[in-house]
């Protein structure tokens, strides 16, 4: 290990754990979903990137010797990420080292990406297994390519998508009908006026939606593709697509939510402290927008509450939601490009999964490992046997795909600065209409592509 990546490890001491000596075994391995290797092959030390949470360290444990044995000659060594592990991650991967294999998620790919740090798989998939391409949801494996290039910069780690989480409760006090699998937007604006109502001295509202806090727009997109409109233009990722007229539409269905009917809580109407799992558990929102990890876990844990979950509705133009990718990175200057490519096919593959699953209780982006993770959830939480967890599996196996990730310029990051206020203006303060985003256009075009970004 070089000096640099020494220090790298130095960093994390408290969280790296070694692996054990690596055993003897026989003399060819095979990945979980992909072309068999043979140990000879595959050699070398992996430094891997694990997430935060204390699960997974215990994750890592179990599952480094399952590898072992299909790769006795690869050593994996671990830490997990620090508070600030995209900068120092780029700082380290800059000057030379850093880890070979670690996952991101949304922008933060992007800025891997865009930096020139993730390594092109494309060329390495040539003899993956199709069965295992199509086993991937769609919508995830989809945006592991960057729009009009040929860089796929990532493996599929665990996947999350948006839901309606709603108290049925309130629902049956206010006298509205839950929501269908068939809602329109219509009846998801009239539901959350229905709602929004005074029971006995609390004012109860229909919706709670992160419209301002999501990461330079992001959370606004299911609702500009419901209208037939995109954040940024499919076909050159450089130009701004939400002042155009359809997505405009569906910014000022938003608007009109928290400005016109005051039936999505406004950031000055929310209790404190706010966190609004809580609030909906509670019965002072009806319906909420966010993901289903890990607020699933968040309801499943709190006694008595009746709720269940529902897929956004479908719009005027297109029934489309989001879909978070968080995705295995292979370093692009890893020196052991081989068993790092097989080691990030073992972590796509189903053996590692279905360990994430029980341990972490993420949603796996295989559709064939979806009922197991179904399964891990309503064993850990009895009270979700009620809640129809089979929503998940129909959006992520419906055809025509109705998933897709985020939308982002070349240089996201440099977007963010300049966008995340408007939002502020648009929908946490209301001193603006979406149509600003005509006046600052060519400002957000100009940060969106002149960082330098190539993606090869």
């Amino acid at each position: 290990m070089n000096t640099t990546r020494r220090l790298l490890m130095a960093r994390t001491t408290a969280g790296a754990m070694a692996t054990p000596a690596l055993a003897a075994c026989g003399a060819f391995g095979q990945s979980s979903g992909g072309a068999a290797t043979t140990a000879v092959e595959a050699s070398g030390k992996v430094l891997w990137e694990i997430r935060a949470e204390p699960q997974a360290d215990q994750l890592a444990k179990d599952a480094l010797p399952l590898f072992r044995e299909r790769f006795p000659r690869v050593e994996v060594e671990y830490f997990p990420k620090a508070g600030d592990w995209v900068d120092k991650d780029l700082s380290t991967m800059a000057a030379g080292s850093g880890p070979d294999v670690l996952q991101a998620w949304d922008h933060f790919l992007w800025l891997y990406a865009s930096r020139g740090a993730t390594l092109n798989v494309n060329d390495l998939l040539r003899d993956y297994r199709k069965a295992d391409v199509d086993d991937f949801i769609k919508g995830h494996w989809d945006s592991m390519e960057i729009p009009n290039s040929k860089l796929r910069f990532a493996m599929p780690g665990t996947t999350n998508i948006g839901i309606v989480f709603f108290n049925r409760g309130v629902f049956r006090r206010a006298g509205v009908p839950e929501p269908t699998p068939n809602w329109t937007y219509d009846e998801y604006a009239d539901k959350a006026k229905r709602l929004t109502r005074m029971e006995g001295d609390r004012q109860v509202f229909g919706v709670y939606h992160p419209t301002s806090e999501g990461a330079g727009g992001v959370r606004t997109q299911n609702h500009i593709w419901a209208f037939g409109g995109n954040w940024v233009d499919p076909k050159d990722i450089t130009k701004l697509a939400a002042h155009q007229p359809p997505a405009q539409q569906g910014l000022e269905w938003l608007h009109d939510r928290y400005w016109r009917d005051n039936s999505w809580i406004q950031v000055k109407q929310r209790p404190a402290p706010w966190q609004w799992w809580n609030t909906l558990g509670n019965g002072g929102i009806a319906m909420a927008e966010d993901g289903v990890a890990p607020r699933l876990i968040d309801f499943a844990n709190m006694q008595g509450l009746e709720f269940d979950i529902a897929l956004p509705p479908k719009g005027p133009v297109a029934r489309m939601n989001w879909l978070s990718n968080p995705s295995w990175i292979l370093w692009k200057d890893t020196r052991v490009r081989a068993a790092a490519w097989e080691f990030a096919k073992f972590l796509s593959g189903p053996d590692f999964l279905k360990l994430q699953s029980r341990a972490l209780l993420f949603m796996p982006p295989r559709v064939s490992l979806l009922d197991d993770w179904m399964q891990a959830m309503r064993q850990r939480y009895p009270s979700l046997e009620k809640v129809n967890l089979k929503l998940v599996r129909d959006a992520a196996t419906a055809s025509p795909s109705a998933l897709r990730a985020f939308q982002f310029f070349p240089c996201q990051g440099d977007v963010q600065p300049i966008v995340q206020p408007l939002l502020v203006e648009m929908f946490g303060e209301g001193s603006a209409r979406p149509s600003i985003l005509r006046d600052y256009k060519d400002q957000i075009e100009r940060a969106g592509s002149t960082c330098g970004a190539t993606f090869k």
